[in-house]
């Protein structure tokens, strides 16, 4: 009796000890999941202003271009003149 009595009181001390291993490892987890959450806001700002300075050098693109044409256009004007 007093071996199982040991046994049991082995194994407790054990379940204790992966409980307490089992509480740190969620934590450390939860920890990785905020991390990551953060992480993935910072990609998301990140792929917008990329997105955004996109645009606005498309649209820089397009008024340099249209500067272009009436320039081309008002030397045509002026040749024909």
């Amino acid at each position: 009796l007093n071996l199982f009595e040991t046994m049991i009181e082995g194994q407790r001390q054990r379940i204790k000890i992966l409980r307490t291993e089992v509480r740190e490892l969620m934590q450390i987890a939860e920890e990785k999941r905020e991390i990551m959450v953060e992480k993935s806001k910072e990609h998301k700002a990140i792929v917008k202003l990329k997105e955004k300075r996109k645009q606005d050098f498309i649209k820089k693109q397009k008024i340099f271009e249209a500067k272009r044409i009436d320039e081309v256009a008002s030397q045509r004007f002026k040749r024909s003149a």
